[in-house]
């Protein structure tokens, strides 16, 4: 299988190489940004995917660019900058979940926890089990000692001899007198 020079068109002979000579590599350096990038781009219709065909990097397209003073090293940081600017600070995530694709209406942005939310939300990993009452690693209590601290409680024992006794901090034991936690125990 061989590979097409993005400059010429040519055949590639190296495995490794990207361009067929070091004339048309040249030419690339020589180029706009905005064309040397889309010479990259497999641009297709415009919901499709718009594949990348440059070099990667840890699954994702790589571009080394610089664009108003900013240094971009994604070709979808790259593909959102040129199309809507800088994206600072934030992630730039993709609709479609292909990271080759650099369609500027697949990517939006987003924070490490938006990327997260939307990566369970579409079911390409589960969040983590969310572990309560005498199941959690840091439980002093178990949910038989819980009824009895509310039972006292109700009572009129004072919560700070509630927590004494069952070993806990005065914060922890109001947090599970009035079910702020063990909520899950009637």
């Amino acid at each position: 299988m061989s590979k097409s020079c993005p400059n010429c068109d040519g055949v590639v002979t190296r495995r490794d190489a990207v361009y067929c000579s070091i004339a048309c590599y040249a030419k690339h350096r020589t180029k706009d940004v905005t064309d040397r990038f889309w010479a990259f781009v497999d641009v297709g219709g415009k919901d499709e995917c718009w594949l990348w065909r440059g070099g990667t990097a840890k699954g994702y397209g790589a571009f080394h660019a610089t664009i108003d003073g900013v240094r971009y090293s994604r070709a979808n940081r790259v593909a959102w900058a040129l199309a809507n600017g800088d994206p600072g600070s934030m992630l730039v995530c993709h609709t479609c979940d292909n990271r080759m694709c650099v369609n500027p209406s697949h990517l939006f942005l987003g924070t490490d926890k938006d990327n997260i939310h939307d990566m369970w939300r579409k079911g390409r990993q589960s969040p983590p089990p969310v572990v309560t009452g005498e199941r959690h690693h840091f439980s002093k209590m178990t949910t038989s000692t819980v009824r009895e601290m509310r039972q006292r409680w109700a009572e009129g024992e004072s919560i700070h001899s509630l927590a004494r006794w069952f070993g806990v901090s005065s914060q922890s034991a109001r947090a599970i007198l009035i079910r702020k936690t063990w909520a899950h125990v009637p």
